[in-house]
Protein backbone atom coordinates (compact mmCIF):
# COMPACT_ATOMS: atom_id res chain seq x y z
CA UNK A 1 0.00 0.00 0.00
CA UNK A 2 1.56 3.17 -1.24
CA UNK A 3 2.82 5.95 1.59
CA UNK A 4 3.04 9.62 2.20
CA UNK A 5 6.33 10.91 2.03
CA UNK A 6 7.34 11.99 5.21
CA UNK A 7 8.94 15.73 4.51
CA UNK A 8 9.69 16.06 7.63
CA UNK A 9 12.45 13.97 7.64
CA UNK A 10 13.63 14.81 3.98
CA UNK A 11 14.14 18.37 4.59
CA UNK A 12 16.77 17.96 6.79
CA UNK A 13 18.24 15.81 3.85
CA UNK A 14 18.24 18.87 1.28
CA UNK A 15 19.75 21.18 3.57
CA UNK A 16 22.51 19.26 4.32
CA UNK A 17 23.44 18.55 0.90
CA UNK A 18 23.49 22.38 -0.16
CA UNK A 19 25.62 23.17 2.60
CA UNK A 20 28.10 20.19 1.32
CA UNK A 21 28.53 21.78 -2.05
CA UNK A 22 30.26 24.09 -0.46
CA UNK A 23 33.04 22.34 1.33
CA UNK A 24 36.15 20.37 -0.78
CA UNK A 25 35.43 17.04 -0.99
CA UNK A 26 36.33 14.45 1.70
CA UNK A 27 37.94 10.78 1.16
CA UNK A 28 35.79 8.66 3.36
CA UNK A 29 36.50 4.95 3.15
CA UNK A 30 34.68 2.06 1.83
CA UNK A 31 33.80 0.44 5.52
CA UNK A 32 32.37 4.39 6.70
CA UNK A 33 30.54 4.48 3.47
CA UNK A 34 29.06 0.77 4.50
CA UNK A 35 27.98 1.56 7.50
CA UNK A 36 26.42 4.86 6.29
CA UNK A 37 24.52 3.26 3.19
CA UNK A 38 23.08 0.46 5.98
CA UNK A 39 22.18 3.07 8.42
CA UNK A 40 19.92 5.08 5.73
CA UNK A 41 18.48 1.91 4.84
CA UNK A 42 16.75 1.74 8.39
CA UNK A 43 16.05 4.66 8.60
CA UNK A 44 13.84 4.93 5.46
CA UNK A 45 12.33 1.87 6.64
CA UNK A 46 10.56 2.72 9.74
CA UNK A 47 7.08 3.11 9.46
CA UNK A 48 5.82 6.80 8.82
CA UNK A 49 4.29 8.58 11.65
CA UNK A 50 0.55 7.83 12.72
CA UNK A 51 -1.86 11.16 13.33
CA UNK A 52 -2.94 11.35 16.58
CA UNK A 53 -6.01 9.69 17.48
CA UNK A 54 -9.34 11.97 16.97
CA UNK A 55 -11.22 12.26 20.68
CA UNK A 56 -14.47 13.58 18.43
CA UNK A 57 -16.56 10.70 19.78
CA UNK A 58 -19.45 11.43 17.26
CA UNK A 59 -16.89 9.55 14.75
CA UNK A 60 -16.18 7.06 17.07
CA UNK A 61 -20.00 6.39 17.73
CA UNK A 62 -20.38 6.00 13.90
CA UNK A 63 -17.52 4.13 12.44
CA UNK A 64 -18.21 1.39 15.69
CA UNK A 65 -22.02 1.47 14.18
CA UNK A 66 -23.22 -2.29 12.46
CA UNK A 67 -24.82 -2.17 9.45
CA UNK A 68 -26.28 -5.25 9.79
CA UNK A 69 -26.10 -6.98 13.05
CA UNK A 70 -26.22 -10.60 13.86
CA UNK A 71 -29.40 -11.25 15.82
CA UNK A 72 -31.71 -13.90 17.15
CA UNK A 73 -35.11 -13.97 15.56
CA UNK A 74 -38.47 -16.03 17.09
CA UNK A 75 -41.40 -16.34 14.54
CA UNK A 76 -45.12 -16.85 15.72
CA UNK A 77 -43.99 -20.80 14.33
CA UNK A 78 -41.61 -20.84 16.94
CA UNK A 79 -38.72 -20.86 14.80
CA UNK A 80 -35.55 -19.55 16.02
CA UNK A 81 -33.00 -18.49 13.93
CA UNK A 82 -29.81 -16.43 13.97
CA UNK A 83 -29.55 -13.71 11.01
CA UNK A 84 -28.15 -10.48 9.81
CA UNK A 85 -31.19 -7.86 9.91
CA UNK A 86 -30.68 -5.41 7.60
CA UNK A 87 -34.13 -3.49 7.49
CA UNK A 88 -37.49 -3.27 9.69
CA UNK A 89 -40.35 -1.60 8.21
CA UNK A 90 -44.08 -1.56 8.05
CA UNK A 91 -43.32 -3.95 4.75
CA UNK A 92 -41.50 -6.44 6.90
CA UNK A 93 -37.81 -7.62 8.37
CA UNK A 94 -35.62 -8.01 5.78
CA UNK A 95 -32.78 -9.89 7.09
CA UNK A 96 -29.38 -11.89 5.15
CA UNK A 97 -27.89 -15.34 6.34
CA UNK A 98 -25.44 -14.93 9.27
CA UNK A 99 -22.92 -16.39 7.71
CA UNK A 100 -22.32 -13.61 5.02
CA UNK A 101 -20.02 -10.78 6.20
CA UNK A 102 -21.49 -8.16 7.27
CA UNK A 103 -20.30 -5.69 4.33
CA UNK A 104 -22.06 -8.26 1.84
CA UNK A 105 -25.14 -8.56 3.46
CA UNK A 106 -26.97 -5.77 2.72
CA UNK A 107 -26.62 -6.29 -0.61
CA UNK A 108 -27.49 -9.68 -0.27
CA UNK A 109 -30.71 -9.43 2.06
CA UNK A 110 -33.61 -10.56 -0.24
CA UNK A 111 -35.54 -12.17 2.20
CA UNK A 112 -38.33 -10.13 4.04
CA UNK A 113 -40.44 -11.78 6.87
CA UNK A 114 -43.71 -10.37 6.81
CA UNK A 115 -44.77 -8.63 10.35
CA UNK A 116 -47.20 -11.20 11.23
CA UNK A 117 -44.85 -13.62 10.84
CA UNK A 118 -42.62 -12.20 13.18
CA UNK A 119 -42.84 -12.40 17.39
CA UNK A 120 -39.21 -11.30 18.99
CA UNK A 121 -35.43 -9.88 18.15
CA UNK A 122 -32.98 -9.97 20.39
CA UNK A 123 -29.27 -8.55 19.69
CA UNK A 124 -27.60 -12.22 19.32
CA UNK A 125 -24.57 -13.37 22.20
CA UNK A 126 -22.59 -14.03 19.40
CA UNK A 127 -22.77 -10.11 18.30
CA UNK A 128 -20.52 -7.41 18.80
CA UNK A 129 -21.80 -5.84 22.32
CA UNK A 130 -23.41 -3.06 22.16
CA UNK A 131 -21.30 0.67 23.26
CA UNK A 132 -22.43 3.02 24.92
CA UNK A 133 -21.31 6.48 22.91
CA UNK A 134 -20.22 9.38 25.58
CA UNK A 135 -22.80 12.10 25.72
CA UNK A 136 -21.81 15.48 23.94
CA UNK A 137 -20.76 18.16 26.31
CA UNK A 138 -23.88 20.24 25.46
CA UNK A 139 -26.30 17.69 26.71
CA UNK A 140 -24.01 16.34 29.51
CA UNK A 141 -24.27 20.64 30.79
CA UNK A 142 -27.93 20.23 30.31
CA UNK A 143 -28.10 17.21 32.35
CA UNK A 144 -26.11 18.48 35.25
CA UNK A 145 -28.25 20.00 37.14
CA UNK A 146 -31.20 17.76 37.20
CA UNK A 147 -31.54 14.11 39.09
CA UNK A 148 -31.27 11.39 37.17
CA UNK A 149 -34.46 9.10 37.48
CA UNK A 150 -35.93 5.80 35.60
CA UNK A 151 -39.74 5.72 35.35
CA UNK A 152 -41.76 2.50 34.52
CA UNK A 153 -45.41 2.99 33.59
CA UNK A 154 -48.18 0.59 34.70
CA UNK A 155 -47.45 -1.43 31.00
CA UNK A 156 -43.82 -1.69 31.95
CA UNK A 157 -42.39 0.95 29.35
CA UNK A 158 -39.60 2.16 30.96
CA UNK A 159 -37.64 5.70 30.62
CA UNK A 160 -34.45 7.40 31.76
CA UNK A 161 -34.18 10.69 31.91
CA UNK A 162 -33.68 13.64 34.58
CA UNK A 163 -35.80 15.99 36.93
CA UNK A 164 -34.24 19.63 37.05
CA UNK A 165 -33.07 20.33 40.78
CA UNK A 166 -33.58 23.49 40.93
CA UNK A 167 -37.21 24.78 42.97
CA UNK A 168 -39.78 25.98 40.78
CA UNK A 169 -39.38 30.12 41.58
CA UNK A 170 -35.70 29.20 39.90
CA UNK A 171 -37.22 27.95 36.61
CA UNK A 172 -37.74 29.80 33.18
CA UNK A 173 -41.63 30.74 32.73
CA UNK A 174 -43.90 27.66 31.98
CA UNK A 175 -41.26 24.90 33.48
CA UNK A 176 -42.91 24.36 36.43
CA UNK A 177 -43.83 20.69 37.01
CA UNK A 178 -47.31 19.91 36.28
CA UNK A 179 -49.87 19.08 39.27
CA UNK A 180 -50.97 16.17 37.43
CA UNK A 181 -48.15 14.97 35.11
CA UNK A 182 -44.16 14.33 35.67
CA UNK A 183 -41.67 16.18 33.43
CA UNK A 184 -39.19 13.93 31.96
CA UNK A 185 -35.68 15.39 30.71
CA UNK A 186 -34.75 12.68 28.07
CA UNK A 187 -31.59 12.52 25.88
CA UNK A 188 -33.71 10.52 23.39
CA UNK A 189 -36.96 11.81 22.95
CA UNK A 190 -36.20 15.66 24.74
CA UNK A 191 -38.87 16.83 26.94
CA UNK A 192 -41.85 14.46 27.80
CA UNK A 193 -44.70 14.95 29.77
CA UNK A 194 -45.92 11.59 31.49
CA UNK A 195 -49.55 11.74 33.58
CA UNK A 196 -49.43 10.65 37.26
CA UNK A 197 -52.04 7.81 36.06
CA UNK A 198 -49.37 6.34 33.65
CA UNK A 199 -46.62 5.43 35.89
CA UNK A 200 -45.79 2.68 38.54
CA UNK A 201 -42.61 3.60 39.36
CA UNK A 202 -39.87 6.03 39.58
CA UNK A 203 -36.51 5.23 40.89
CA UNK A 204 -34.39 7.90 41.87
CA UNK A 205 -30.66 6.85 40.37
CA UNK A 206 -28.18 7.42 43.44
CA UNK A 207 -24.25 6.03 43.39
CA UNK A 208 -24.04 2.74 45.55
CA UNK A 209 -27.65 2.11 44.91
CA UNK A 210 -29.65 -1.05 42.64
CA UNK A 211 -31.94 -0.13 41.06
CA UNK A 212 -35.22 -2.85 41.57
CA UNK A 213 -37.91 -3.20 38.73
CA UNK A 214 -41.40 -2.94 40.21
CA UNK A 215 -42.37 -6.44 42.08
CA UNK A 216 -45.21 -8.40 40.60
CA UNK A 217 -47.59 -8.14 42.94
CA UNK A 218 -51.13 -10.60 42.94
CA UNK A 219 -53.28 -6.98 44.41
CA UNK A 220 -53.49 -3.45 43.66
CA UNK A 221 -52.00 -1.28 46.37
CA UNK A 222 -54.32 1.33 47.77
CA UNK A 223 -52.26 4.26 48.56
CA UNK A 224 -49.32 5.98 46.70
CA UNK A 225 -46.45 5.77 48.83
CA UNK A 226 -42.43 7.32 48.79
CA UNK A 227 -39.49 5.11 50.07
CA UNK A 228 -36.96 7.37 51.54
CA UNK A 229 -33.37 7.04 51.14
CA UNK A 230 -33.19 6.12 55.07
CA UNK A 231 -35.63 3.28 54.20
CA UNK A 232 -38.60 5.02 55.82
CA UNK A 233 -42.11 4.36 53.93
CA UNK A 234 -44.57 7.36 53.57
CA UNK A 235 -48.10 6.44 52.55
CA UNK A 236 -50.79 8.52 50.72
CA UNK A 237 -51.38 10.41 47.81
CA UNK A 238 -48.59 11.92 45.42
CA UNK A 239 -49.58 15.68 44.67
CA UNK A 240 -46.81 16.74 42.59
CA UNK A 241 -43.02 15.62 41.85
CA UNK A 242 -40.48 18.13 40.76
CA UNK A 243 -37.34 19.50 42.65
CA UNK A 244 -39.63 18.17 46.03
CA UNK A 245 -42.20 16.09 46.39
CA UNK A 246 -45.59 16.24 47.74
CA UNK A 247 -47.70 13.71 49.63
CA UNK A 248 -51.12 14.06 51.28
CA UNK A 249 -50.13 11.47 53.98
CA UNK A 250 -53.10 8.83 55.45
CA UNK A 251 -49.94 6.75 57.46
CA UNK A 252 -46.43 7.06 57.58
CA UNK A 253 -44.51 3.93 58.76
CA UNK A 254 -42.26 4.98 61.31
CA UNK A 255 -43.32 8.27 62.69
CA UNK A 256 -46.57 9.45 63.64
CA UNK A 257 -49.69 9.71 61.99
CA UNK A 258 -50.12 13.51 60.24
CA UNK A 259 -53.60 13.20 59.87
CA UNK A 260 -54.12 13.41 56.22
CA UNK A 261 -51.54 17.11 55.93
CA UNK A 262 -49.68 17.40 52.45
CA UNK A 263 -45.88 16.44 53.65
CA UNK A 264 -42.94 17.20 51.20
CA UNK A 265 -39.32 15.80 50.87
CA UNK A 266 -36.72 16.65 48.87
CA UNK A 267 -36.65 14.21 45.83
CA UNK A 268 -32.46 13.46 46.47
CA UNK A 269 -33.88 12.16 49.58
CA UNK A 270 -36.23 9.52 47.62
CA UNK A 271 -35.00 6.13 46.43
CA UNK A 272 -38.35 5.69 45.16
CA UNK A 273 -41.74 6.81 44.35
CA UNK A 274 -44.73 4.21 44.09
CA UNK A 275 -48.33 4.95 42.69
CA UNK A 276 -51.68 3.12 43.13
CA UNK A 277 -52.19 2.53 39.50
CA UNK A 278 -53.76 -1.03 37.72
CA UNK A 279 -51.18 -2.32 35.66
CA UNK A 280 -52.28 -3.32 32.09
CA UNK A 281 -50.21 -5.67 29.55
CA UNK A 282 -47.43 -4.02 27.17
CA UNK A 283 -48.97 -4.03 23.60
CA UNK A 284 -47.56 -2.64 20.41
CA UNK A 285 -44.71 -2.28 18.59
CA UNK A 286 -41.93 -2.18 21.83
CA UNK A 287 -38.19 -1.58 21.72
CA UNK A 288 -35.73 -2.14 24.68
CA UNK A 289 -33.15 0.05 24.53
CA UNK A 290 -29.52 0.13 25.57
CA UNK A 291 -26.62 -2.45 26.38
CA UNK A 292 -27.74 -5.79 27.82
CA UNK A 293 -26.56 -6.11 31.18
CA UNK A 294 -27.33 -2.70 32.08
CA UNK A 295 -31.18 -0.80 32.60
CA UNK A 296 -33.10 -1.32 29.48
CA UNK A 297 -35.10 1.67 27.99
CA UNK A 298 -38.65 -0.24 27.49
CA UNK A 299 -40.66 2.35 25.16
CA UNK A 300 -44.02 1.24 23.01
CA UNK A 301 -43.67 2.91 19.49
CA UNK A 302 -46.16 4.37 17.14
CA UNK A 303 -43.26 4.91 14.87
CA UNK A 304 -40.49 2.29 14.30
CA UNK A 305 -38.40 1.88 11.94
CA UNK A 306 -34.65 1.23 10.92
CA UNK A 307 -32.77 1.13 7.38
CA UNK A 308 -29.37 0.87 6.21
CA UNK A 309 -26.45 1.98 7.28
CA UNK A 310 -27.90 1.17 10.66
CA UNK A 311 -30.18 3.86 12.17
CA UNK A 312 -33.18 3.29 13.95
CA UNK A 313 -35.68 6.00 13.85
CA UNK A 314 -38.79 5.98 17.10
CA UNK A 315 -41.56 7.98 18.28
CA UNK A 316 -42.96 7.08 21.83
CA UNK A 317 -46.61 6.53 21.95
CA UNK A 318 -46.56 8.07 25.53
CA UNK A 319 -46.85 11.61 24.42
CA UNK A 320 -49.19 11.33 21.91
CA UNK A 321 -48.62 12.38 17.72
CA UNK A 322 -46.70 15.66 19.12
CA UNK A 323 -43.80 13.44 20.44
CA UNK A 324 -40.49 14.05 19.07
CA UNK A 325 -38.93 11.31 16.67
CA UNK A 326 -35.95 9.76 18.04
CA UNK A 327 -32.63 8.43 15.82
CA UNK A 328 -30.24 6.53 17.48
CA UNK A 329 -27.46 3.53 16.33
CA UNK A 330 -28.99 0.50 15.69
CA UNK A 331 -25.84 -1.05 17.76
CA UNK A 332 -28.43 0.53 20.57
CA UNK A 333 -31.35 -1.68 19.99
CA UNK A 334 -31.03 -4.62 22.58
CA UNK A 335 -34.38 -6.29 21.38
CA UNK A 336 -37.89 -5.61 19.59
CA UNK A 337 -41.29 -6.95 19.19
CA UNK A 338 -43.72 -5.90 16.77
CA UNK A 339 -46.65 -7.54 18.65
CA UNK A 340 -45.61 -6.94 22.18
CA UNK A 341 -49.01 -8.45 23.91
CA UNK A 342 -47.85 -11.75 22.52
CA UNK A 343 -45.10 -12.30 24.94
CA UNK A 344 -45.48 -12.79 28.57
CA UNK A 345 -42.28 -13.40 30.84
CA UNK A 346 -42.90 -15.93 33.51
CA UNK A 347 -40.75 -13.53 35.61
CA UNK A 348 -43.65 -11.19 34.84
CA UNK A 349 -45.46 -13.16 36.61
CA UNK A 350 -46.67 -13.66 40.57
CA UNK A 351 -45.96 -16.70 41.82
CA UNK A 352 -49.09 -18.33 43.03
CA UNK A 353 -47.12 -21.20 45.20
CA UNK A 354 -44.18 -22.00 46.69
CA UNK A 355 -43.45 -24.81 48.86
CA UNK A 356 -39.41 -25.95 50.05
CA UNK A 357 -38.75 -29.42 50.19
CA UNK A 358 -39.34 -31.39 53.08
CA UNK A 359 -35.68 -32.44 53.48
CA UNK A 360 -34.81 -28.62 54.04
CA UNK A 361 -38.04 -26.45 54.78
CA UNK A 362 -35.31 -23.64 55.25
CA UNK A 363 -34.62 -23.45 51.52
CA UNK A 364 -34.98 -19.84 50.50
CA UNK A 365 -37.96 -19.27 47.87
CA UNK A 366 -37.42 -18.50 44.02
CA UNK A 367 -35.31 -15.33 43.39
CA UNK A 368 -36.58 -13.31 40.21
CA UNK A 369 -33.41 -11.23 39.05
CA UNK A 370 -32.77 -9.28 35.43
CA UNK A 371 -36.00 -8.12 34.00
CA UNK A 372 -34.66 -4.78 33.94
CA UNK A 373 -31.13 -5.68 32.27
CA UNK A 374 -32.77 -8.41 30.15
CA UNK A 375 -33.59 -7.91 26.84
CA UNK A 376 -37.41 -8.34 26.49
CA UNK A 377 -38.36 -8.35 29.95
CA UNK A 378 -37.59 -11.93 30.12
CA UNK A 379 -35.09 -12.26 33.37
CA UNK A 380 -34.31 -15.52 35.13
CA UNK A 381 -35.96 -17.24 38.05
CA UNK A 382 -33.47 -19.45 40.49
CA UNK A 383 -34.90 -22.00 42.31
CA UNK A 384 -32.08 -22.52 45.31
CA UNK A 385 -32.97 -25.75 46.23
CA UNK A 386 -34.83 -28.72 46.20
CA UNK A 387 -38.81 -27.13 45.66
CA UNK A 388 -42.38 -26.62 44.20
CA UNK A 389 -43.47 -23.53 42.59
CA UNK A 390 -46.80 -22.31 40.49
CA UNK A 391 -47.60 -19.92 38.32
CA UNK A 392 -51.08 -19.02 36.69
CA UNK A 393 -50.72 -19.60 33.61
CA UNK A 394 -52.15 -17.10 30.89
CA UNK A 395 -55.47 -17.34 29.46
CA UNK A 396 -54.64 -17.16 26.00
CA UNK A 397 -51.35 -18.91 26.05
CA UNK A 398 -50.33 -21.41 23.20
CA UNK A 399 -46.97 -22.39 23.90
CA UNK A 400 -44.07 -21.63 26.30
CA UNK A 401 -40.12 -21.60 25.55
CA UNK A 402 -37.47 -21.05 27.92
CA UNK A 403 -34.17 -22.81 29.20
CA UNK A 404 -33.40 -24.84 32.07
CA UNK A 405 -30.16 -25.19 33.42
CA UNK A 406 -27.81 -25.59 36.14
CA UNK A 407 -27.15 -22.69 38.27
CA UNK A 408 -22.96 -21.81 36.76
CA UNK A 409 -21.62 -22.36 40.17
CA UNK A 410 -23.43 -26.07 40.49
CA UNK A 411 -22.66 -27.23 36.96
CA UNK A 412 -19.90 -29.68 38.40
CA UNK A 413 -21.39 -30.98 41.91
CA UNK A 414 -24.99 -30.41 40.76
CA UNK A 415 -27.53 -33.62 40.10
CA UNK A 416 -31.20 -33.05 40.44
CA UNK A 417 -34.55 -33.82 38.50
CA UNK A 418 -36.54 -31.17 37.16
CA UNK A 419 -40.30 -31.83 36.54
CA UNK A 420 -42.30 -28.77 34.40
CA UNK A 421 -46.26 -29.93 34.45
CA UNK A 422 -49.43 -28.43 34.01
CA UNK A 423 -51.84 -28.51 36.87
CA UNK A 424 -55.46 -28.34 35.99
CA UNK A 425 -58.46 -26.73 38.19
CA UNK A 426 -58.78 -29.96 40.33
CA UNK A 427 -55.28 -29.95 40.87
CA UNK A 428 -54.41 -32.92 38.57
CA UNK A 429 -50.79 -32.30 36.99
CA UNK A 430 -50.08 -33.37 33.73
CA UNK A 431 -45.96 -33.83 33.06
CA UNK A 432 -44.68 -31.17 29.95
CA UNK A 433 -41.13 -32.31 30.80
CA UNK A 434 -38.82 -34.44 33.19
CA UNK A 435 -35.16 -34.62 32.81
CA UNK A 436 -32.25 -35.01 34.77
CA UNK A 437 -29.49 -31.98 34.53
CA UNK A 438 -25.91 -32.72 36.38
CA UNK A 439 -22.28 -31.91 34.53
CA UNK A 440 -23.12 -34.27 31.58
CA UNK A 441 -26.43 -32.33 30.54
CA UNK A 442 -26.73 -29.21 32.72
CA UNK A 443 -29.24 -27.55 30.45
CA UNK A 444 -32.50 -28.35 28.52
CA UNK A 445 -33.78 -26.17 25.92
CA UNK A 446 -37.61 -26.49 27.01
CA UNK A 447 -40.28 -25.93 24.56
CA UNK A 448 -44.05 -26.86 24.93
CA UNK A 449 -47.53 -26.05 22.46
CA UNK A 450 -50.74 -26.28 24.45
CA UNK A 451 -53.99 -27.48 22.91
CA UNK A 452 -56.14 -26.07 24.96
CA UNK A 453 -55.45 -24.56 28.73
CA UNK A 454 -58.32 -24.59 31.03
CA UNK A 455 -59.16 -21.40 32.45
CA UNK A 456 -57.18 -21.21 36.20
CA UNK A 457 -54.80 -23.77 35.29
CA UNK A 458 -51.51 -22.99 36.48
CA UNK A 459 -47.60 -23.92 35.88
CA UNK A 460 -45.10 -25.72 38.09
CA UNK A 461 -41.93 -26.65 38.03
CA UNK A 462 -40.43 -29.08 40.53
CA UNK A 463 -37.18 -29.77 41.44
CA UNK A 464 -36.21 -32.65 43.48
CA UNK A 465 -32.67 -34.07 44.78
CA UNK A 466 -30.92 -36.56 42.89
CA UNK A 467 -28.19 -39.05 44.23
CA UNK A 468 -25.71 -37.12 45.43
CA UNK A 469 -28.35 -34.76 47.86
CA UNK A 470 -29.35 -31.71 47.61
CA UNK A 471 -26.79 -29.35 48.88
CA UNK A 472 -25.93 -28.37 44.92
CA UNK A 473 -28.98 -28.62 43.52
CA UNK A 474 -29.81 -24.88 42.16
CA UNK A 475 -31.52 -24.56 38.99
CA UNK A 476 -32.39 -21.37 36.98
CA UNK A 477 -35.01 -20.76 34.31
CA UNK A 478 -33.77 -18.55 31.93
CA UNK A 479 -35.71 -16.31 29.30
CA UNK A 480 -38.97 -18.36 30.17
CA UNK A 481 -41.56 -17.07 28.41
CA UNK A 482 -45.86 -17.78 27.82
CA UNK A 483 -46.60 -17.30 23.81
CA UNK A 484 -50.14 -15.88 23.59
CA UNK A 485 -52.46 -16.13 20.21
CA UNK A 486 -51.93 -13.61 18.04
CA UNK A 487 -54.14 -10.59 18.45
CA UNK A 488 -57.18 -10.04 16.03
Amino acid sequence: MPTTPDTSRRKPHRTRCKSHARVPAVVVPSFALLAIFTASLAFAHQPAAQPPATSDTRISAVAAQPHAPLVDILLRSLERRTVRIVEWSKQGVRIAPANLPEELAIEAAVEVLPLDQFLTLQRSESSDAASTPSLPTSVRRALADQIAVAVTLIDGQRFKGGITSTSPSDQPSGSEASPEALTLETTLFGRLSIPFEEIAQISIEQQGRDEQAPAPSTSEAESDSITLANGDTITGFIESIGATVSISTGSVSTTSQSGGSVESFPLTRCAAIRFANPAKPLAGTVAWIGSAGNPLQVVRADEFTFRPPGEVTLRPSIAGPSAPTATFALDQLAAASPSAASIIPLASLPIARSEASSSRPWSQGPIQRGRIASPLGLGRIELPGAMSVDWLIPSAATSLIGRIALSSDAVIWGDCIVHVELVDTAGKPTSLWSGRLYSQTPSHAFQHGFSAVPAGSFLRVRLESGEGGDVQDRVVLDGFMFILSAPK
